[in-house]
């Protein structure tokens, strides 16, 4: 993973990162299929059996089994008995952002050879992942820009457009998920330019406080972002032990 993501480090167990860190912990969907059933539920098994793609149920049960056994080192309890809420606060239905009891926040976001769950200590946080090669005809995709974010992009060298776009887009995704407001608002009314994402209009009920973005570096075509509500100073990049 060196080559991806650097040297990754493996913070001490039962403890929170402190306000301005993140942990980022990137997780690779293949050769762990031996151990991502050790902590799914009946309920998340027959979810991951309704996926039509192998990939996509790889990606889903790696997701759910790498967000307790993360969860469980900053709780001090095992995997099993780490207890993850998705209900949605805006309907109440099980798919929202999800939340664990404790002194932590946490966020995830999947590619289709990644998984990775940012964690904080202080505030809330959100994360999103995407892929370069995962962009294409990049006009249709330019609506949802603001009119000052189109403008900048018209100025971006066409070898440089998927890049450019990625770094704003997964801006706007990880301030959505760290509101929980997800795809239901106008990304082509929330900026995310500068280091403070600027919602006019986004949703009615958009929060007040700042949500401050962070872009962390990776290769291999990834972009990654990080909202959160306490202004990061660093970002430590985190590895699970390998048990494949």
């Amino acid at each position: 993973m060196d080559e991806i993501w650097g040297e990754l480090a493996v913070p001490g167990a039962a403890s929170a990162p402190p306000a301005g860190v993140c942990h980022l912990w990137p997780i690779p969907v293949a050769g762990r299929t031996r151990w991502i059933s050790d902590w799914i539920s009946d309920e998340e098994w027959a979810q991951a059996d309704r996926f039509v793609a192998e990939h996509a149920r790889r990606t889903f049960l790696t997701s759910r089994s790498a967000q307790r056994e993360v969860a469980a080192r900053y709780l001090g309890v095992t995997p099993d008995a780490v207890p993850i809420d998705r209900t949605c606060r805006r309907c109440g239905g099980p798919h929202g952002r999800p939340t664990v009891p404790g002194p932590i926040d946490l966020s995830v976001s999947h590619t289709r050879e990644w998984v990775v769950l940012a964690v904080v200590g202080a505030g809330r946080v959100g994360v999103d992942l995407e892929h370069e090669a995962t962009t294409r005809d990049l006009d249709s995709l330019t609506g949802t820009l603001t009119a000052a974010e189109r403008a900048e992009f018209a100025e971006v060298p066409p070898p440089d457009q998927v890049g450019w776009f990625l770094r704003r887009w997964t801006r706007k995704e990880a301030a959505v998920k760290l509101t929980g407001h997800g795809l239901a608002v106008r990304f082509d009314a929330l900026d995310t330019r500068g280091p403070l994402a600027i919602a006019d209009g986004v949703a009615p009920d958009w929060p007040t406080e700042d949500i401050h973005l962070t872009d962390v570096r990776a290769g291999g075509g990834l972009v990654v972002a990080l909202a959160t509500t306490v202004p990061l100073r660093s970002v430590l990049l985190c590895g699970l032990s390998a048990r494949s």
